[in-house]
């Protein structure tokens, strides 16, 4: 599952035709600006997976692109792909519309959830620890528990701390 992928038809069609043969790439874009700041996709390895299982929704264009496929011939698996607004303004209203919109496709049970949420629930996610917007911040939570799911890494790891980004600040910058 990927977020940003600021992917237009020419760059998908460039990609799938160097990896069609082992890979299908499920992507989702801002209709008016493909290459802007959003864009989700979601990559399928056709050694494990056949397209043809998979059923692909769009909840929020550019935002938010569910999964639907057949895992071991019978079951199902519904994966989400999520970039979050930067604004924590917006968040409230996006989570809100991404989950009526699962709501009325129907997509009920999620079995994992991936993205670039924009915020953390709690402070030692944080790097440096500020504090997110409330507001975001509970909508993000209404969410988690409205579908049912957990970070699974903080459930394992209720007193870790593992970055993947560190944010500099002006200030550090040392220059000669």
């Amino acid at each position: 599952m990927l977020q940003e992928t600021h992917l237009n038809e020419d760059h998908l069609n460039n990609i799938k035709s160097c990896f069609n043969k082992n890979f299908e790439i499920f992507n989702s874009c801002d209709p008016d600006n493909p290459c802007g700041v959003v864009g989700v996709a979601i990559i399928l390895n056709k050694a494990y997976i056949a397209p043809e299982m998979v059923q692909i929704h769009v909840l929020t264009q550019g935002r938010a692109i569910m999964m639907k496929l057949k895992w071991a011939g019978t079951e199902e698996l519904l994966i989400i792909s999520i970039y979050a607004p930067n604004r924590a303004r917006q968040h409230l209203a996006f989570w809100t519309q991404l989950d009526q919109e699962r709501r009325r496709k129907r997509l009920l049970r999620l079995d994992f959830v991936a993205g670039d949420f924009n915020l953390t629930e709690d402070l030692i996610d944080r790097d440096p620890p500020t504090e997110s917007d409330i507001a975001a911040i509970e909508a993000l939570r209404v969410a988690r528990l409205t579908w049912n799911t957990q970070d699974q890494w903080c459930h394992d790891n209720p007193n870790g701390r593992l970055f993947t980004h560190k944010h500099i600040s002006d200030h550090e910058f040392k220059f000669a």
